[in-house]
């Protein structure tokens, strides 16, 4: 619908400089990282090493729609890349 919710700007406004998505990442889809009302529940962290058993175990659990989306970088613990 086109609707952003403030919240978001102001998320967008605090962590922007520390966020980098490749370009194939649609501002669209950017929108959904700083969202105030999604962000809580659509992203979990894990090890690399379990990221395959993670999905294992949602797929079991009959969730369908999931995806490796980044990585924490060791060298600058403010920094996340997609």
């Amino acid at each position: 619908m086109g609707l952003v919710p403030g919240g978001a700007h102001n998320n967008r406004e605090f962590r922007e400089a520390d966020i980098r998505f490749t370009p194939q990442v649609k501002p669209v889809v950017q929108d959904v990282l700083y969202d105030p009302q999604t962000s809580g529940g659509l992203f979990i962290c894990v090890r690399k090493d379990q990221a395959e058993s993670l999905f294992q175990a949602l797929q079991v659990a009959n969730i369908a729609s999931t995806a490796l989306i980044g990585e924490v970088l060791d060298n600058n613990r403010e920094s996340l890349r997609s």
